[in-house]
């Protein structure tokens, strides 16, 4: 568990360092990705979107050490869905939040897509509308002891 948690810090503090730099850039009028991109690169299209940069794989969340072999979305579906569980990780610098949905399941939420962000320990329920231009609602989820005294 504790190289887990090394390797989360060195994760963080290298999105840190790239974030800084692409301040730096925009504020000096530079594409944001001049600094960030190797030279044996492909520029980015005009049409890619900011979040790229942002991009998680599924090792990334694998190297938070949460469960052992978990199962990844990095992808909700966002018609109408409905996710429960505790929220595990909360990444407010990379914008997303993780989200235990099982045993082994392990969703990822973006946090621009959340009306609220949760924190860390909460047991909510996360609701995608239909209309995907709506942002999800993050509800405290009933635990059962809660629906259990409620039904007597």
């Amino acid at each position: 568990m504790r190289d887990a948690h090394k390797a989360t810090e060195e994760i963080l503090k290298h999105e840190r360092v790239r974030e800084r730099e692409r301040v730096q850039g925009q504020a000096q009028d530079v594409p944001p990705d001049a600094q960030e991109r190797a030279p044996e690169q492909e520029p980015r299209t005009q049409d890619a979107p900011q979040e790229a940069k942002k991009e998680l794989t599924r090792d990334d969340i694998v190297a938070l050490g949460i469960v052992d072999d978990p199962i990844v979305r990095l992808r909700p579906r966002t018609d109408g869905q409905n996710y429960n569980g505790e929220i595990v990780h909360v990444d407010e610098d990379r914008g997303f939040v993780v989200q235990k949905t099982g045993q082994k399941g392990l969703m990822v939420h973006q946090c621009e897509k959340l009306e609220s962000v949760p924190s860390v320990g909460e047991e909510v329920r996360i609701k995608y509308p239909k209309d995907q231009e709506r942002k999800a609602t993050v509800e405290q989820a009933q635990t059962r002891k809660q629906s259990r005294s409620h039904s007597r």
